[in-house]
């Protein structure tokens, strides 16, 4: 397992705290798959399993996390049930390395209410250097 420290400059996140775990370590912990067709006792053994295992990583409540051949990133909340078995289910068909990041700002961090709702946005750019001499 890799993990890479969240980086700031000041208040700013150049990169979100994020650990890379092969997807055999949450197949391991996962001892049915998150195969359809369990039986409840099942389904909350592989759940408390895998909250082990969360716990003995360090993982955030809330994170994404990009599953080889998957196009894009998979929101996971350890605490649903549901959003976990899936998680199972796609990492019980990869091989390769599950990258796991924190998800920011959390829920209870978005500050933009409206209407009772609370809302956040990302701004992303990309910086270069022209790289010669100066």
């Amino acid at each position: 397992m890799e993990h890479i420290p969240r980086i700031r400059c000041g208040r700013v996140v150049l990169q979100r705290e994020t650990w890379r775990v092969p997807a055999a370590r949450l197949r391991g912990a996962a001892v049915f798959g998150g195969s359809v067709g369990q039986t409840g006792g099942e389904e909350a053994a592989e759940f408390v399993a895998v909250c082990r295992l969360r716990s003995e990583l360090g993982l955030p409540r809330h994170v994404f996390v990009k599953v080889p051949g998957e196009p894009k990133p998979i929101y996971v909340d350890w605490q649903a049930p549901l959003l976990v078995r899936q998680l199972c289910r796609l990492a019980a068909r990869r091989d390769g390395t599950l990258e796991i990041s924190e998800m920011l700002p959390t829920p209870d961090q978005r500050w933009l209410s409206v209407h009772g709702h609370r809302y956040t946005s990302e701004l992303r750019c990309a910086v270069f250097s022209p790289g010669g001499p100066r």
